[in-house]
């Protein structure tokens, strides 16, 4: 009998994003038959960036993604590390050489029944490329992939202590592995936080180099100073939904070159009281040899030790792309017992001064770590979900109709989150906000107006909401909105000849007309096709007009006739608030007699023209001069 209360969920790409959508709605959703004792999401989609609190997590990161490329899977580690002070174990498991699909048999050539590939798509490259020594076979990634399910499931389900070292970044491989380069770092579970910087952290650089704070995210330009010294994306710092004004998270930028020191002001007041190590989260770029640096921290009493020299080498870089895999921070530890002399309740200062002559990182964060895996307690925040209705036009009148973002469970603080609202009634930007929620808070209504009118529009009118979560509370529905449903009429297109039987030289012409004006353009794409009787040819209308209404960089040599290869498509619009619009073929004259000649223009019958009357043809005819 399976035990429900020691479930671990495992899911691949987007069956990973499922999973933990899953788990989160176990732990915010009410009350469940079963426990969630850990899951692991194998190079998940984040699209929505949310994330399970309270649910030990680990993270597998193929390097070597190529479709889930920017490794956006880093999201449920990072995510959740400033929601709330969560005890849960967050791991990311970096596999160096591993691509997105051969962690799955259905997806890997050979075995899967379906088409499957090499999602990585560069062969030559020389870290990810087919014949690079570190890229991993198929049966290599499965074997490494089974290696890290495993032990996920003897860490997070049966608390084994041992496998919990192989995903709680130390410095241990499993030989079972193989031949695969995996390195782990982790947030959560028996850490202590000392450093997160944000936007009102204190960095004082000096000497031969520079140190600040930076932050990147949607904003336009605000990665520049950030990544310099960097090639290529970290999935670090990845924006959710990529629209200004998105929350973003902050490093400690440091660049040096030659004799040069960072100071930076902690952020915790727990410091490092009962930690065994001090934890560091750091990126180096791709291929930097060895960035060797002190660590050095200072208590509030003005006292300082120095714990040790660290040194990071750059992951391996790739050649043919600036690849996120090569971005990712590395774990770095060092032991306190040189820091026995300080008050580690009251530290004040964190310092890195530089030991290699030359250095570039970014500090992600610092953290007091202990041995050893505690059974997380579990973790409840107050959930967050938008209401999702539907409301129709009406005729006439300005009403307003509520959005609402309800939340469910005891908001026992402030809580924060981010939202975003998209309104599909015009051709806007979306717009965002940052919402504070007072303690006791139960809702967040924001307020649309809805404008009748007796026009045809488009049958649904979106304006889409979504959330983020910030601080003190999780999303479960983080989208939702209101449709506005059209309740007038579509008008009925028909096309009246004008001049469909003309002489050479003058143009053939037809007159679309609605019954009525409409709120939106209205399309028409036309198709020329063989009329049944002798046609009109590439010759016999102007150069000016081919070019403009069909798929030619110049008149076909010999001449054909219009409908060959389907490449003339005169395409028609009709404005909003208009109800007429023409059809004009222009003619020419030539010396030849050849009897009457047909034009014959049907409607693509795949395309969802609104109000088009089945069976509409536009059929022309050109004569020859008397």
């Amino acid at each position: 009998v399976p035990d429900l209360h020691r479930t671990l969920l495992v899911g691949h790409s987007r069956g990973g994003e499922g999973v933990d959508r899953a788990a989160l709605d176990s732990v915010s959703g009410g009350t469940v038959p079963w426990h969630i004792a850990g899951q692991l999401l194998i190079a998940p989609t984040a699209f929505g960036g949310n994330n399970a609190p309270g649910v030990p997590t680990v993270v597998l990161l193929p390097a070597c993604d190529g479709d889930v490329s920017d490794l956006q899977g880093q999201l449920y580690v990072d995510g959740g590390r400033d929601v709330a002070r969560d005890p849960a174990l967050r791991s990311s498991v970096l596999v160096v050489g591993a691509n997105h699909n051969y962690f799955n048999s259905e997806w890997t050539p050979g075995l899967a029944v379906a088409p499957a590939g090499d999602d990585w798509g560069y062969d030559t490259d020389a870290v990810c490329g087919r014949r690079s020594p570190v890229r991993l076979t198929a049966a290599q990634q499965r074997n490494a992939g089974r290696t890290y399910v495993a032990a996920a499931a003897r860490a997070l389900v049966l608390g084994d202590q041992q496998a919990a070292r192989l995903l709680d970044g130390s410095p241990v491989r499993a030989v079972s592995a193989g031949q695969a380069r995996v390195r782990s770092h982790a947030l959560g579970a028996r850490r202590t936080a000392l450093l997160v910087p944000g936007p009102r952290t204190v960095v004082h650089g000096r000497g031969n180099g520079r140190a600040f704070g930076c932050a990147t995210g949607a904003e336009p330009g605000t990665a520049k100073a950030c990544l310099q010294g960097f090639t290529g994306p970290t999935p670090h710092f990845r924006p959710v939904f990529f629209v200004p004004g998105e929350p973003t998270r902050t490093a400690v930028a440091v660049r040096w070159r030659g004799p040069h020191s960072t100071r930076v002001a902690t952020t915790s007041p727990a410091g490092l009281a009962g930690a065994d190590e001090l934890a560091l989260r750091l990126v180096v770029p791709a291929g930097a040899p060895q960035t060797r640096f002190a660590v050095r921290l200072t208590d509030a009493h003005g006292r300082s030790a120095q714990l040790g020299v660290a040194s990071v080498r750059g992951l391996p870089a790739y050649r043919d792309v600036a690849g996120t895999g090569v971005f990712w921070g590395q774990e770095v530890r060092l032991p306190l017992t040189a820091a026995r002399g300080l008050d580690l309740r009251h530290l004040a200062k964190l310092e890195l001064g530089a030991r290699s002559a030359t250095g570039a990182l970014w500090l992600l964060d610092a953290w007091g770590h202990r041995h050893g895996l505690d059974a997380s307690p579990g973790l409840r925040l107050p959930r967050l979900d938008v209401s999702h209705q539907a409301v129709k036009e009406g005729s006439a009148g300005t009403r307003t109709v509520d959005i609402t973002v309800s939340v469910t469970g005891r908001l026992a603080g402030p809580a924060t989150f981010w939202l975003l609202i998209v309104d599909q009634r015009g051709i806007v930007a979306p717009v965002s906000r940052t919402v504070r929620l007072a303690a006791g808070a139960r809702r967040y209504v924001l307020p649309v107006k809805v404008t009748g009118n007796r026009l045809d529009d488009y049958d649904v009118q979106r304006v889409t909401v979504a959330v983020l979560a910030v601080r003190g509370l999780v999303a479960g529905d983080y989208t939702g909105g209101l449709d506005i449903l059209d309740d007038d009429p579509t008008p009925t297109l028909t096309v009246v000849p004008v001049a469909d039987r003309v002489v050479e030289g003058q143009p053939l012409r037809w007159r679309l007309e609605l019954s009525g004006p409409s709120n939106i353009d209205t399309y028409l794409p036309l198709r020329a096709v063989a009329p049944g009787q002798p046609e009109l040819s590439t010759d016999d209308v102007t150069r000016e007009w081919l070019l403009a209404n069909a798929f030619y960089d110049a008149p076909p040599d010999p001449p054909v006739v219009l409908s060959k290869d389907g490449l003339v498509n005169p395409f028609l619009m009709i404005p909003a608030g208009q109800t007429t619009a023409d059809v004009v073929v222009d003619t020419v004259t030539d010396s030849r007699t050849e009897g009457p000649e047909q034009l014959l223009f049907v409607v693509p019958p795949d395309y969802p023209t609104r109000g088009l009357p089945p069976g509409l043809e536009l059929r022309g005819t050109l004569v020859d001069p008397s």
